[in-house]
């Protein structure tokens, strides 16, 4: 998978329903919980980073923040533990998608990854995107269950709603098999299968 840069924070609850190779490969021993910024713009894309290290930087859940190459300098050092990991990419999202138990990202076209993972969401839509499809495409996930929404003028809501969700577990499964039925993880051969056939009439 090409490298994720965006910023990302991943940690877990309790009650992990992970590979262990997954966790022990960015040192995410539980509790701990995922949050998840997919975001290049500058500005309030930026605060999903800020509002991570702020409220868990120097206490809480085992965190794994991605949190991209722009904003790792400055945020490095205002992580004080070593049980929240920043790092500025990954090559290997899907495995930090298993060490997550729960997501808080913004909803561009990455949150079908989030979904084919099974990763429950706290998705904060970029509200100037294009058409405002990622206000769409996180609708569409909260409607299925898989996904909680915030918007970004509320978005001083998202730590409690986390922290409520880390200590649910019964209600991240639910979320989890609605990402899980939701997901299309075959959609990119259904396309090329349809595009071939389009070729062939």
């Amino acid at each position: 998978m090409s490298r994720r840069q965006f910023p990302v924070t991943t940690v877990r609850s309790s009650a992990s329903r992970d590979d262990p190779c997954r966790r022990d490969r960015f040192r995410c021993r539980p509790p701990r919980h995922g949050a998840y910024s997919n975001c290049r713009q500058k500005g309030r894309c930026s605060w999903l980073n800020e509002l991570a290290v702020e409220r868990w930087g120097a206490a809480g859940p085992v965190v794994l923040h991605l949190c991209g190459e722009r904003d790792y300098e400055e945020l490095r050092g205002r992580v004080s533990r070593p049980d929240y990991r920043l790092l500025p990419f990954t090559d290997e999202i899907g495995a930090a998608y298993g060490a997550a138990d729960l997501a808080v990202a913004r909803a561009g076209g990455s949150v079908w990854e989030l979904a084919v993972a099974g990763l429950p969401a706290v998705l904060v839509p970029y509200p100037h995107a294009t058409a405002d499809h990622q206000t769409k495409n996180a609708r569409h996930l909260e409607a299925a269950g898989g996904a909680v929404v915030v918007s970004e003028s509320e978005l001083d809501r998202v730590p409690a709603l986390v922290e409520e969700l880390l200590v649910d577990a019964s209600r991240r499964e639910r979320m989890r098999r609605a990402m899980l039925q939701i997901a299309r993880p075959d959609a990119a051969a259904a396309v090329a299968d349809e595009l071939v056939a389009l070729a062939s009439v």
